[in-house]
């Protein structure tokens, strides 16, 4: 952990223990980049402050929710960081304030869960049974991850590109400048009414949509997926051999239309 962001943890530490009404939207904003953007000692701690909130005054939370949302999805995430932000969202849950919140914008939020009732969008042509369960070459199973009621919209075998300078780069993540895949794993991007989860022999991501700010699209060397989602860039590079450009910008389009209704 790095000497400034640890004496930026202590200090809103320090905050909650002896004020709670001295913590800001600024603080808990900062805490939830730290969950995001550090290593795991960074984001222990992080967390730690954060549940210490929740057990003050939890609707304080709000500003973190999408950083917490976005841990769940995210398969890949160690088990201790998972059952820490669990516990803050059960505290969240139980709170009162966020309970009344909740209530008034109960139809918002059954729409959220799923985005297809105000995308109108059914399952592309690119989702098949085959390649959802990886019987199709080059495509990860990816049924084996899904919930019982999630609905897939899209799903793109995942592709290098020997064209380009960093060719043998698969997904990209810019921010932490880390790349998450790279030459011949085999993996899938799957866009469902729950979230978009990259799948892949090498590891596994979720990006939840209400962290998602921006979204695009490149078209050299290959189709390429652009999502901004927590302050990171990520670049997913897809099958051109498999799929067409004009499919990418579908998907696009539909993530615009989710990110827009939530």
């Amino acid at each position: 952990m790095s000497v400034d962001k640890k004496e930026q943890i202590r200090s809103i530490n320090q905050k909650v223990l002896k004020d709670i009404d001295s913590v800001k939207k600024e603080d808990i904003e900062k805490l939830a980049s730290f969950t995001q953007h550090s290593g795991k000692e960074t984001r222990t701690e992080a967390l730690i402050t954060l549940f210490r909130v929740s057990q003050r005054e939890p609707v304080k939370l709000l500003p973190a929710i999408p950083a917490l949302e976005n841990i769940i999805s995210n398969d890949s995430m160690d088990d201790d960081t998972q059952s820490r932000v669990y516990m803050i969202a059960n505290k969240i849950q139980e709170s009162p304030e966020i309970q009344e919140l909740v209530s008034h914008v109960n139809d918002d939020k059954k729409t959220a869960k799923n985005p297809r009732a105000k995308s109108n969008s059914d399952k592309s042509s690119t989702v098949t049974e085959n390649r959802l369960k990886g019987r199709e070459r080059h495509f990860y199973d990816v049924t084996q991850f899904m919930k019982p009621d999630e609905k897939p919209l899209f799903i793109f075998a995942l592709t290098k590109s020997m064209l380009a300078a960093n060719g043998s780069v698969v997904v990209d993540k810019h921010g932490s400048d880390m790349t998450l895949v790279e030459n011949n794993n085999t993996g899938s991007l799957l866009i469902s009414d729950y979230g978009i989860r990259i799948l892949t022999e090498a590891g596994r991501w979720g990006i939840a949509y209400q962290s998602i700010t921006g979204v695009g699209t490149e078209t050299s060397p290959t189709p390429t997926l652009k999502l901004v989602s927590a302050g990171e860039v990520y670049k997913i590079r897809v099958a051109k051999t498999i799929h067409e450009q004009s499919q990418v910008s579908e998907a696009v389009k539909l993530i615009q239309e989710i990110t827009h209704s939530i």
